[in-house]
């Protein structure tokens, strides 16, 4: 599995970096967000909170990459027929869907370093971060839970004619609930229940503890507690989905 997911992933970075539609979401969104997100701070925000906002624009960015990237891809498989030709392989399904939700975060994770250099050389926003080793995990896990959820959602995506209003719908209400801009603790109960129930809910989590300089290890270990979750969901579906197809053979109806 671990060669067809790597084939899969250089494939998948091949084509996206070709494509007019994700490159223009890879190179804008960072700059967007982070004005959106220094607009929302203001002059008044102490660096912790700048530095918070800075990098949560540079996760939506990776967030917005992994949705429409993941999305894309198996669209495009299924508009072109060779989505048919892929689940019909000997191989497992799993594989493939890995490669292709790790390079959307991969080429996801450009945004989290473009914003940090636009903030420090176009904006002059200095970044301040009090543990700079729970932010790099935080930021690891991060992408780590993109690709966990990109896994989950390979199994509907895959199953559906409509990946990219799915994305759509989920861009915003995700990075709501994890906190990325907005504190969680001036959000609905239920909606902060929400985002810790989501693995990106804790590492950002994680990246905000980080930049505080407060403890992280126990944030730390329920990211990967739920990310792994995550993962194991992910493989679940994507092999009862890979069974149902064959079983139908209705993928192309």
């Amino acid at each position: 599995m671990i060669r067809v997911a790597s084939a899969a992933w250089w494939l998948q970075i091949r084509l996206l970096t070709t494509s007019p539609f994700f490159l223009g979401i890879a190179l804008m969104t960072p700059l967007a967000y982070l004005a959106i997100a220094l607009l929302i701070q203001g002059e008044d925000g102490s660096p912790a909170r700048v530095t918070e906002h800075v990098i949560g624009a540079g996760l939506m960015g990776a967030w917005s990459a992994t949705l429409y990237g993941a999305g894309e891809a198996l669209y495009m498989q299924r508009w072109t027929g060779t989505l048919q030709l892929l689940v019909a392989a000997p191989r497992s399904l799993v594989g493939p869907v890995v490669g292709f939700s790790a390079a959307a975060v991969t080429l996801g994770g450009y945004s989290v370093v473009a914003v940090w250099v636009l903030a420090r050389w176009v904006f002059g926003v200095s970044l301040t971060v009090q543990d700079g080793l729970a932010v790099a995990a935080g930021l690891v896990m991060c992408l780590l839970a993109l690709s966990a959820i990109g896994m989950v959602l390979a199994a509907y995506y895959v199953l559906s004619r409509q990946a990219l209003t799915v994305s759509n719908m989920l861009e915003y209400p995700i990075w709501i609930a994890s906190g990325l801009l907005i504190s969680t603790s001036v959000l609905w109960s239920p909606v902060v229940w929400v985002g810790k129930l989501l693995p990106f809910g804790w590492a950002v989590d994680v990246v905000h503890r980080g930049i505080a300089g407060e403890p992280y290890v126990s944030t730390l270990a329920m990211s990967v507690l739920v990310t792994s979750a995550y993962v194991g969901l992910g493989v679940f579906l994507l092999h009862r989905v890979d069974h149902a197809v064959r079983r139908t053979g209705r993928l192309g109806l």
